[in-house]
């Protein structure tokens, strides 16, 4: 980086920090942008694309860390449909079967598809159980059914939810 003429540095410098402010709503001081100009040059890397590595893995374990320490998160199966889709497919998904199979009555489904149903998330360091109770004391006798991994989570919850959590 040190044959780079000034003006080409500093091109590269604000279009880092663009990306920086498009990708991911955080705030990059001047020392976390030096460390990453550093990092990229040490490796020979394009400056965007190893920030946009580094910003994430730091949100993911940000995020990880904030969700670990709230313990256990409550939400009505109404918001879960919205910022957990898949996850609140595949517990329809288990009502139902339950439901078919005489383990469950239809008014279990309706409520759970009215909102009437808790869903907790417990998060662990190595995953995240669901239960889905009609109250979280409820939800505290009750075994998980359902366990999936950080990655998955990422992966499937609603990023600005995700985000939400990062911001607290």
């Amino acid at each position: 980086m040190s044959s780079m003429d000034k003006k080409t540095q500093a091109r590269l410098e604000q279009k880092l920090r663009e990306l920086i402010c498009h990708t991911i709503p955080v705030v990059v001081d001047d020392r976390m942008f030096t460390l990453y100009r550093s990092l990229c040059g040490k490796y020979g890397l394009a400056p965007d694309r190893q920030a946009a590595r580094f910003i994430g893995a730091w949100v993911n374990d940000e995020l990880k860390q904030r969700l670990l320490g709230q313990g256990i998160i409550c939400l009505d199966s109404v918001a879960a449909e919205t910022v957990l889709p898949t996850i609140y497919r595949y517990l329809h998904e288990e009502l139902a079967l339950e439901v078919a199979a005489g383990l469950a009555r239809h008014d279990e489904l309706e409520a759970f598809e009215a909102g009437e149903r808790t869903i907790v998330l417990m998060p662990s360091e190595n995953n995240i159980g669901y239960r889905v109770a009609r109250s979280p004391e409820e939800a505290s006798v009750r075994p998980a059914w359902l366990y999936i991994t950080w990655q998955d989570l990422l992966n499937t919850a609603n990023a600005d939810w995700l985000l939400s959590w990062v911001k607290r």
